[in-house]
């Protein structure tokens, strides 16, 4: 999308933010929840005054804004789903006459724009500028990010900390070339075009890389360790939401941080805040001023952490992420069996380079294989003698494929596609 503006207003702005993210990483724990406490009241404010959908909904709820005054008032309102977003979009929207638009991937079969402001497309640049700093990354480091995040203001290049080259994730071949021809040592991308290019890293010219950046998608611990093995540094994960800014992101102890000071995320079950057991995810954005999530159903799971990182952040934990609820498969008593379970059951086959579980009936599914043809028997016997303790009852297919076919955007490929999909 075309950005447009005052070139010195912006770049003031820019360098403004940039200041107050850095400044809010040092902010004690109690400093950076009262800073959220704020930001939630003024949003809420904001999607009353101008939302004909908010308005509704805080009517139905029988409150008024004035209630909320925190993180800890949220649970008053009632959640927001994608679904009646899209069917109020006219009301939900404040402003039609966007600096761009961000369309969810389409996964569950309906796509929502979300309309945002040039500071909010700065705020995710910078967000994840302060991401790499606080992995190591220095002026001089040069990341090559698959992704369509380039950025067509020039100032940009002078508050994050490296270089960085753009393609798109269909340059497989022009990104080999770039590794060769540049001094690359930061990569970005989803975890099926890493694993691409890991499989033919050792074609390109070797660079020493200091660290690998994965989003979009859960990564079983096998087929991590097999990327970072292959680029031989460590690979960390980005939490984010097409819908939101970044949300969280993993530091060097392999914790997720959420980036409390723009967004507010809880994790619900039973309409209630909960901390250290696992719930539903609810982030409401506290930054789009044209498009306000407030209480939005991200459709993943996981649990918020107490316990202080070592890395020294203040930033809360989010801990046990379970990927896009509609990867659950029910068995025929209700229970729920998540994907993280799935991973952990799949550990054990370590010669299967990848795999996607997919359920075609109520007590069936088809499991595709990428391996060497000599080992199909064995894992294909592996696989269902591990997945018939979990998934009881069904009937288990398993076919070998050359590749995993990407679903859910570009990019993107998921290992558990269930029957609700």
């Amino acid at each position: 999308c075309a950005l447009k503006g005052n070139y010195v207003h912006d770049a003031l702005y820019m360098f403004w933010l940039n200041s107050s993210l850095h400044r809010h990483e040092r902010l004690p724990k109690k400093e950076l929840f009262a800073l959220q406490d704020r930001l939630i009241k003024k949003q809420i404010n904001i999607a009353y005054n101008h939302s004909r959908f908010y308005r509704r909904k805080f009517k139905e709820a029988n409150i008024k804004p004035n209630q909320i005054k925190g993180y800890s008032d949220l649970i008053k309102m009632p959640t927001t789903s994608r679904q009646e977003v899209i069917q109020n979009y006219s009301d939900f929207i404040i402003k039609d006459a966007p600096y761009g638009i961000r369309n969810t991937s389409g996964t569950t079969g309906e796509l929502l724009s979300i309309r945002f402001t040039k500071h909010q497309y700065f705020l995710n640049h910078l967000l994840l500028g302060r991401f790499f700093r606080r992995l190591g990354a220095t002026h001089g480091d040069c990341v090559l990010n698959i992704h369509n995040m380039n950025s067509p203001f020039k100032f940009f290049t002078q508050l994050r900390p490296y270089d960085a080259i753009y393609l798109r994730y269909d340059q497989i071949e022009e990104a080999l070339a770039t590794i060769k021809s540049h001094s690359i040592n930061i990569i970005l991308s989803s975890p099926h075009v890493l694993e691409l290019l890991s499989d033919r890293i050792s074609f390109a010219k070797k660079r020493d890389f200091k660290f690998l950046i994965s989003w979009g998608e859960l990564v079983p611990e096998t087929r991590k360790k097999r990327i970072e093995k292959a680029f031989n540094c460590p690979m960390y994960d980005l939490y984010g939401l097409t819908e939101m800014p970044l949300v969280a992101a993993e530091c060097k102890k392999r914790n997720l941080h959420i980036n409390s000071d723009v967004l507010s995320l809880e994790v619900v079950d039973d309409d209630k805040q909960v901390y250290g057991r696992r719930g539903k995810i609810v982030v409401t954005d506290l930054f789009n001023i044209w498009s306000p999530l407030i209480r939005y159903e991200s459709g993943d799971m996981g649990a918020l952490s107490s316990r202080t990182c070592a890395c020294g952040s203040e930033f809360p934990v989010l801990s046990n992420l379970e990927g896009m609820l509609n990867d659950i498969i029910l068995l025929k008593d209700g229970t729920k069996i998540t994907p993280v379970q799935l991973m952990y059951a799949m550990y054990s086959i370590l010669d299967a380079k990848k795999y996607q579980i997919v359920q075609t009936a109520k007590q069936r599914v088809n499991v595709l294989v990428v391996c060497d043809p000599d080992k199909f028997f064995s894992i294909q016997q592996r696989i269902k003698n591990t997945l018939r303790q979990i998934l009881i009852g069904f009937d288990i297919h398993i076919e070998r494929t050359k590749d995993i076919p990407l679903i859910g955007g570009p990019g993107k490929s998921k290992f558990i596609i269930s029957l609700d999909r």
